[in-house]
């Protein structure tokens, strides 16, 4: 509005249908819900950290005065809400339907209570609640409804987390996300806390578990050449022939062997292999090696 633009980025969530126009500043980790409005064109809306302002709620500076509205960190101001040109100190509380008019000043820690309306160039000290059209004041705040205030607060904040994550989404997310919804209708217990498996990494199917006992088994069963090998980071999954050093030694000679003959069959086209005749085969005369082994 005017050549001032809004300045957003630090802000934590501000939802698609709200409307921020002019002079607005939001700080880190605030956040702006559905359908408030931030009317920036008559004087300057200041927001400090970690402040959540709910639906519904229209702040302004009024027309025809230079008054600017100065929000500090950690205030909470519910739906509905109705703030012109006034000043909200940290950690305060404005209950849902209020409105706090032009000129006041709502000190840190104090309750503004639902439907209350502060009148122009009020101050509503620290650690007071005010209720009542106009306000007056009802009482002092106790320490756990001060306990309580700050757990809504934190709740707030994570709930906008949430909704910021959401409304982030495009439409082939949604889709997909109503997708998974319908396949996940059928589901039984089961199911559902085998997909949760599947989602953390953990092995499901038969063959990844018996090769995880059988690298589990080889482990604890490894002698002491072995141990600096545990000691590296290797992928579980990665073929491993450290442990079958003579069997594929074996395996190798006989696949030279098999090349050898390959080769020289391919050379002499016209030989023919030999058929044994088990009649007249002559066994080894030593067998020890044969018999002790197998």
């Amino acid at each position: 509005y005017q050549s001032a633009t809004p300045k957003l980025r630090n802000a934590d969530w501000v939802a698609p249908n709200s409307v921020v126009i002019g002079d607005v500043q939001l700080n880190q980790k605030s956040s702006i819900w559905y359908g408030a409005v931030f009317r920036g064109d008559y004087g300057q809306i200041s927001v400090g950290e970690n402040t959540v302002v709910q639906d519904l709620t229209t702040i302004q500076a009024r027309q025809g005065t230079s008054q600017s509205v100065k929000i500090g960190d950690n205030v909470v101001i519910g739906p509905n809400c109705s703030i012109e040109g006034c000043s909200i100190e940290n950690n305060a509380f404005i209950g849902m339907g209020s409105t706090i008019q032009q000129g006041s000043r709502i000190e840190a820690f104090a309750v503004v209570a639902a439907g209350a309306v502060i009148p122009e160039n009020t101050v509503v000290p620290s650690n007071q609640v005010w209720a009542g059209n106009p306000a007056r004041y009802l009482r002092d705040l106790t320490a756990q409804e001060r306990s309580a205030l700050s757990e809504h607060h934190e709740e707030l904040l994570q709930l906008a987390r949430v909704h910021q994550e959401e409304t982030e989404k495009d439409f082939r997310q949604v889709i997909n996300y109503f997708d998974q919804l319908e396949d996940e209708k059928d589901y039984d217990a089961e199911d559902h806390a085998l997909k949760k498996l599947i989602e953390l990494g953990f092995p499901i199917e038969d063959e990844d578990t018996d090769f995880i006992e059988q690298r589990v088994f080889l482990r604890e069963f490894s002698t002491v050449q072995e141990e600096q090998y545990w000691q590296k980071n290797y992928d579980p999954y990665e073929q491993d022939l450290f442990h079958f050093p003579d069997n594929f030694k074996i395996y190798q000679e006989n696949y030279e062997g098999y090349e050898k003959a390959k080769r020289y069959f391919e050379e002499h086209p016209n030989v023919e292999a030999q058929n044994i005749d088990e009649n007249t085969r002559i066994p080894p005369k030593d067998n020890s090696n044969w018999n002790s082994k197998y």
